[in-house]
């Protein structure tokens, strides 16, 4: 498993920071118990949970977009152009995020559970991977043991993000991307799109070379 070391490599705001005195046990515990174990597999985990949060600082998601920006990346949920997008981001994060995440709104296949309102506000991304959606935080939930309509909140407090990131990761597939080496697959199974591509390559570039660092590997 990754060392804190090499993460630190891959990391280096985190690690200047001190962040990864918290994070790397946690993570590291979480992906041997989801089977995130192999080189590819770690590398794509990482870069993935390394650009949701900007190096493990933001744990909730940042929803204060301005309309270009919204239209730029939902750009199927505004077909009326800059105006409505504009409209919308004048409400503010929880207008928006009841928005864009309602199932109503969505199209087939990128639903998520959302069909009561609040919704969208209730359940938006939170922990290292940024879980989103009803349905999300109802089987991470479900697979601890605890009801489906837990706090959200917990995914704030680092076990169980560090939890819920993997257990997304795994249950969703990710594990066998990573085997075929389909990082843009793996990509899309995260966050619905590719968003930030290119950063997420360079954080995957990043991780592929701290792993070979077996200096650093204790």
């Amino acid at each position: 498993m990754i060392s804190k070391a090499q993460m630190a490599l891959a990391l280096p705001l985190a690690a200047h920071a001190g962040r990864l005195d918290v994070w790397h046990p946690l993570l590291a515990q979480e992906m041997a118990a989801h089977e995130i174990g192999s080189d590819p597999r770690q590398a794509m985990f990482l870069a993935n949970l390394a650009e949701e949060t900007g190096e493990l600082a933001v744990q909730e998601e940042n929803l204060h977009y301005s309309g270009p920006r919204l239209l730029q990346v939902f750009p199927s949920l505004f077909p009326g152009g800059i105006g409505p997008a504009a409209a919308l981001a004048a409400r503010g994060p929880e207008a928006i995020a009841n928005f864009i995440y309602a199932d109503a709104n969505r199209p087939a296949g990128y639903r998520m559970g959302n069909t009561q309102a609040g919704d969208g506000w209730k359940y938006r991304g939170r922990g290292p991977m940024q879980l989103t959606g009803r349905d999300n935080y109802g089987r991470f939930f479900t697979s601890l043991g605890l009801p489906a309509d837990s706090d959200p909140d917990l995914l704030l407090l680092p076990a169980f993000g560090a939890r819920s990131a993997a257990h997304f990761w795994q249950v969703n597939g990710c594990n066998q991307r990573a085997d075929a080496g389909d990082f843009v697959g793996a990509v899309r199974l995260v966050n619905g799109g590719t968003v930030n591509l290119d950063k997420r390559r360079r954080y995957l570039i990043a991780f592929q070379g701290a792993l070979r660092r077996m200096d650093l590997a204790a």
